[in-house]
């Protein structure tokens, strides 16, 4: 199963991607794979990882073109014009492809960092598009054994949308916070999603009944809600052993709803299609 968490910047995007990462990889006891995809890399920091003492993933792009017998420079979409590169997790070798990016956090937990906040990129040239690519290329032909999940941490806003990252994942969320801000961005986001043949299901983050715009949201997209998350100052500690009750049934719920959910299918060709569409 794999999972991309989107969301409007601020509105507990990372937050929300540590929650369900630690509760899938501790309380569930599911092989987990986290990518950290977001230039703040806080899902890393709540992991309890340096995002800047890692491998980040951005800089496997020379390699993946290797192994796709593609030219070392040039546009992606040359990618469709070779074999595709497949990859497993979890690995069952260490000289697997994925492996030297691999930071353990648990013994059911790996995360990835792709690396877009890395000091060198943020004061250069360079554009999230490009170094998110092998994420994006990697991701169709990742094949999840063992009944393992993965957990991306997505750029904020619906750029990514629009790049074409999400065409592989069975589950896409907008996390959605009791403001005008961020009710607006998961409006667009879901209209985005529905454009591309997808569906956009929503988490109503720091919960609050009482709030109107909530209550107005909910009433709207009832059947796209798979799961609330009450304020708790454990999630602002990122102390998962100290989440409440109330939030751990809570995930529970989402778990449930989100294994629920079918798996997606010839998400290869659908990038592929979408590649070719886009106008020069």
């Amino acid at each position: 199963m794999k999972v991309a968490i989107l969301g409007k910047g601020g509105s507990g995007k990372s937050t929300i991607s540590w929650l369900l990462s630690e509760y899938l990889s501790q309380a569930k006891k599911i092989r987990t794979l986290a990518i950290d995809a977001d230039h703040n890399m806080d899902l890393s920091t709540c992991l309890g990882v340096n995002p800047y003492e890692v491998n980040y993933f951005k800089d496997f792009n020379d390699e993946f073109r290797q192994l796709a017998n593609m030219p070392q420079v040039g546009m992606w979409r040359e990618y469709f014009k070779s074999t595709p590169v497949d990859f497993t997790y979890p690995q069952t070798e260490k000289t697997e492809k994925l492996d030297k990016y691999l930071t353990q956090v648990n013994p059911n937990l790996d995360l990835i960092v792709l690396g877009l906040g890395d000091e060198e990129i943020m004061n250069s040239y360079k554009c999230s598009h490009a170094l998110s690519a092998p994420v994006k290329h990697m991701l169709p032909t990742l094949s999840m054994e063992s009944g393992s999940w993965l957990v991306l941490d997505s750029v904020a806003g619906s750029d990514m949308v629009n790049y074409g990252l999400y065409f592989a994942f069975d589950c896409i969320i907008a996390v959605v916070e009791g403001n005008i801000n961020s009710i607006k961005v998961a409006k667009q986001l879901c209209s985005l999603i529905k454009k591309q043949g997808m569906k956009l299901n929503f988490i109503l983050n720091k919960y609050n009944a009482e709030n109107k715009l909530i209550k107005d949201f909910e009433r709207e997209f009832a059947d796209l809600i798979i799961g609330k998350i009450n304020t708790d100052i454990a999630l602002t500690n990122c102390d998962f052993s100290s989440v409440g009750e109330e939030n751990l049934h809570n995930l529970e719920t989402i778990f449930t709803r989100i294994k629920a959910l079918p798996l997606v299918k010839d998400s290869y060709v659908k990038l592929k299609v979408f590649e070719e569409s886009k106008v020069l």
